[in-house]
């Protein structure tokens, strides 16, 4: 992994922020367990152990037994609209990335100094949500909101970090949500692009893995900063795609799919009002190696400028570069951290591959079904045919950002 930030020093929340229960000493195959999803990912992690099981310690707030999903070409969805699925080879996916974001990030759930902007009260208190004290008799809490939250396994990490914390997590579907989550953590059905109905307001906004799901990011961001309190902070987290692959490899399926995805995705009025992601194509990375550009938009929300025009302050953005695949193997001090990091971000890809571009693909672009699984297995063979030589990284990209203090 090589990482560069600006400004040159990083913001970083005090303290080491690891996953529950690990040490400094934990080996990276303590992180995941292979997926259910494929032959080829069940290979990849034939030498990894599972993950840590988390003690639960509540039931969820949520009860969703009510609510219908959509069932399509064999996947399942939350609603008509939303591209991705909610079923439980989704589920796994995401739980793997989380541990990526992790390893990236050194062991840190969040780049925000937190302890920077409220107080935290005792983790005796008693919790409610919605509160119902008065805000001038309760005791003040640090606050945090985690938008789009998926399995809810960063919100889960958080609430078992800050015990003293409210954290909220909200999702358009609950499919996804764990059956136990800690007693301080909240979660919420609730749609990020229609306007946000918080009585109170937050210290952390936490939105990740979203690139391609809001088609109108300055609304997102001007929300967020509504139901942010004066001097408190927002995280955005994403990646790019398989950009930096099909720029090695432009007469090839891979960069096909790339062009296809990117396509169907504007089509369906993403980045419509976002500036031009300008990266360089092709620039060098290890030995000779590509990163290539970032898709046409895909993080283009995480320009400095699009957080600024929402009324945000010192906005810092972190680059991190992980390898995509096994090669960090051959390289002349190979880094165990690296290695694990290729293995991990293969898998998230081989396992996203349908499910990015399923829906998007036949709705957007009017292809049959069986064109896009075609294309996704033409993909996945020339990804395992190439990816223990072929040296590319894909950009892992956080940015941090402050309301102003009044």
């Amino acid at each position: 992994m090589t990482m560069s930030s600006d400004p040159e020093q990083p913001l970083a929340s005090d303290g080491p922020l690891t996953t529950p229960g690990a040490t400094e000493d934990d080996d990276s195959e303590d992180l995941l367990s292979p997926s259910p999803a494929s032959s080829d990912t069940a290979s990849i992690l034939s030498q990894e152990s599972a993950v840590s099981e988390r003690a639960p310690s509540s039931t969820k707030s949520l009860e969703a037994s009510t609510i219908e999903y959509i069932f399509e070409n064999d996947r399942q969805y939350c609603n008509e609209t939303y591209h991705m699925p909610n079923d439980e080879a989704e589920q796994t996916r995401l739980n793997i990335l989380h541990q990526l974001y992790l390893l990236v990030q050194d062991g840190k759930f969040t780049l925000a100094p937190l302890t920077l902007t409220r107080p935290q009260a005792t983790s005796s208190s008693r919790l409610s949500y919605p509160s119902t004290a008065s805000s001038s008799s309760r005791i003040p809490r640090l606050r945090i909101l985690d938008i789009g939250t998926g399995p809810a396994d960063w919100a889960i990490a958080m609430a078992e970090q800050y015990p003293a914390a409210e954290v909220v997590a909200t999702d358009i579907s609950p499919a996804l949500h764990p059956e136990s989550i800690p007693s301080n953590l909240f979660l919420e059905i609730d749609d990020a692009t229609l306007e946000w109905t918080f009585a109170e307001q937050f210290d952390l906004i936490h939105i990740r893995n979203m690139a391609d799901s809001f088609p109108d990011w300055p609304f997102i961001f001007r929300e967020a900063y509504k139901h942010l309190r004066p001097g408190g902070y927002i995280e955005v987290c994403d990646h790019a795609g398989l950009e930096s692959l099909a720029a090695l490899l432009p007469n090839s399926y891979i960069s096909i799919y790339t062009a296809a995805t990117q396509s169907a995705a504007e089509c369906a009025g993403m980045y419509s009002n976002l500036p031009t992601e300008k990266s360089v194509a092709g620039s060098a990375g290890p030995a000779g190696g590509s990163r290539g550009p970032a898709k046409g938009g895909t993080l283009a929300h995480l320009h400095p400028h699009v957080l600024e025009a929402a009324g945000f302050k010192n906005v810092h953005v972190t680059k991190l570069h992980v390898p995509l695949g096994t090669w960090p193997k051959d390289e002349q001090r190979p880094d165990p951290r690296r290695l694990a990091m290729g293995k991990m971000w293969l898998i998230v890809v081989l396992e996203g591959l349908e499910a990015s571009s399923l829906r998007r693909l036949t709705r957007e672009l009017a292809w049959t079904v069986d064109a896009v699984r075609d294309l996704c297995e033409k993909t996945r063979e020339e990804i395992m045919a190439c990816h223990e030589t072929k040296r590319c990284e894909t950009e892992f990209r956080a940015v941090v950002a402050q309301k102003p203090e009044l």
